[in-house]
């Protein structure tokens, strides 16, 4: 009787199972055509706009969500400092700015104001990009990166386009070293847009045209892929449909748990203000983390996740060392991805074309080596999933919401996520400014609304580091930060450099002959 009833009842859960897994699969195609609708109503509005007022362009689903839904202490505001080595005089950076600025259709959108009640972009008639570039001369005490703590947060003047530089001279500075703080609005452009945007302001934008020549060239000899069999196409339908159950199962249990499980009340997410305080190292090797990462099976984001959510346990005991951290303790991380495909290497104009993914960072593991399986394991499930299709969907849909319910989606989500962590890759070659070299390059992530840390994972050739932009009222120190970060590393490194115990190893290989 009790054999039969457990039967019943296993049978009946896997039914609710596929049946919640077909609604979750519906409301994703749902939501995708909705998304695609709704765009193509507003883009049609907004080409009748454009007939009738000429120069404006409509700005894209994202870029006009960052825009809307920031807040006073959260402001959608990337800040970067670049380091050049010499003097670079004001009137030679404006010359260079007016010279790729006003005639590379890349840049339209950093010549063109936001107008209207729909955020429209409207290109100026004369842009000077002297009305964006500001100097200052560093006072006794002060320092590049502390000047540039001034500038999170505050406004951009709406009646120009949405970004300025200032050119910072270090009389104190043993060479001479000319710095510039950069502000750009999100709704201009993604992370991938303001790189290309720094190759393209470069000495090196020669390089970016045979970059752009050789992708065209390699589109154009590629060959036709052949004609695929019925059973290649029978075999890929099945391996898409298993595909969209998996991420059907995924988006599902996210969806419930974002909406049911609290996040922690941790120090990081107490109430934030607008003052944030940044710091920066670039002390580690993209070398060297590839094969800490290849001894555990992760990749070099996996292994910096596992820093940072090691770095955020050690400073919860180090602002209360009586703190009890329980082992499954989780905080959520919303981890941007770039949808742009492999045929974009080289970008055609600035623009917002990312998603995110969500995933639990174990902050409450104490060991390095268990707390890096568990992202890499959770970051796998996410990746090997449709969840950042979901989320791009699902932004989109967001976008066409009414401002207010807008908000109130958009603040509900980050409600419920601790800190946002970005990938920065920087050019793979040495860069130059006016015939100076750039010798430093730091971009720092602006966290969205009530959201108190945000973390820059950046790469510029074999050199990687972490860029950290926090709130101090949650008590916790950027510089310190950081050194817990690297002492993550460190015991991480340590251990994968070790040889392996006899029993351990012979574990591994079995899980692997398993796997």
């Amino acid at each position: 009787m009790s054999a039969s009833l457990v039967a019943s009842d296993s049978g009946s859960i896997g039914m609710s199972v596929s049946a919640a897994l077909l609604w979750a699969l519906a409301l994703v195609l749902l939501a995708g055509a909705a998304a695609a609708a709704l765009s193509a109503w507003r883009l049609r509005r907004q080409r009748k706009s454009t007939q009738q007022q000429g120069m404006r362009r409509r700005m894209s689903n994202i870029g006009f969500t960052t825009l809307v839904t920031e807040s006073e202490t959260n402001l959608s505001i990337p800040v970067s400092l670049l380091s050049i080595a010499g003097v670079v005089s004001r009137e030679a950076f404006v010359a260079r700015l007016n010279e790729r600025i006003a005639t590379d259709p890349f840049f339209r959108r950093f010549r063109s104001r936001v107008v209207g009640a729909e955020r429209s972009f409207e290109e100026l008639e004369a842009f000077d990009a002297a009305d964006h570039v500001r100097t200052h001369v560093l006072r006794a005490g002060e320092t590049p990166i502390s000047f540039t703590e001034t500038l999170v947060n505050t406004p951009l003047d709406a009646s120009k386009p949405l970004w300025e530089m200032h050119l910072l001279e270090d009389p104190q500075s043993a060479e001479p070293v000319t710095h510039v703080a950069w502000k750009i609005h999100h709704c201009i452009g993604d992370g991938a847009s303001l790189a290309s945007a720094l190759v393209r302001l470069s000495d090196n934008k020669a390089e970016l045209d045979d970059l752009l020549a050789q992708a065209k060239a390699k589109a154009a000899s590629k060959p036709r892929a052949p004609r695929k069999t019925r059973a290649q196409r029978a075999r890929d339908l099945a391996g898409f449909l298993v595909l969209c159950a998996w991420s059907a199962y995924v988006v599902v249990r996210k969806l419930l748990a974002l909406v049911f499980r609290p996040e922690p009340a941790t120090v990081f997410k107490r109430r934030g203000g607008k003052a944030k305080r940044l710091s920066y190292n670039m002390v580690y090797s993209v070398a060297a983390t590839k094969a800490v990462g290849k001894r555990f099976g992760a990749t070099i984001n996996d292994v910096m996740l596992a820093c940072v959510a090691g770095a955020m346990r050690r400073a919860m005991l180090a602002q209360d060392p009586a703190a009890d951290v329980a082992p499954a303790l989780t905080v959520r991380a919303a981890i941007p991805v770039d949808m742009r495909s492999a045929q974009e290497v080289v970008l055609q104009d600035a623009r917002n074309k990312f998603s995110a993914l969500v995933i639990d960072l174990p902050i409450g593991v104490v060991a390095p080596a268990a707390r890096l399986r568990l992202v890499t394991q959770r970051m796998g499930e996410a990746k090997h999933s449709l969840e950042k299709f979901f989320t791009y969907t699902t932004s989109h849909v967001v976008a066409q919401l009414p401002e207010w319910l807008m908000r109130r989606v958009v603040q509900f989500t980050t409600s419920k996520v601790s800190v946002a962590i970005s990938n920065v890759r920087a050019a793979s070659f040495s860069l130059g400014f006016c015939g100076h070299t750039l010798c430093g390059f730091f971009g720092f992530v602006p966290p969205p609304p009530s959201v108190n840390l945000g973390i820059a994972i950046l790469s510029v050739g074999d050199d990687l580091g972490l860029n950290v932009l926090v709130d101090p009222n949650v008590g916790i120190d950027a510089a310190q930060f950081l050194q817990f970060a690297k002492q993550e590393y460190d015991a991480l490194r340590a251990e994968a450099e070790a040889p392996a115990k006899p029993e351990a190893a012979a574990t591994e290989a079995a899980e692997k002959k398993h796997q």
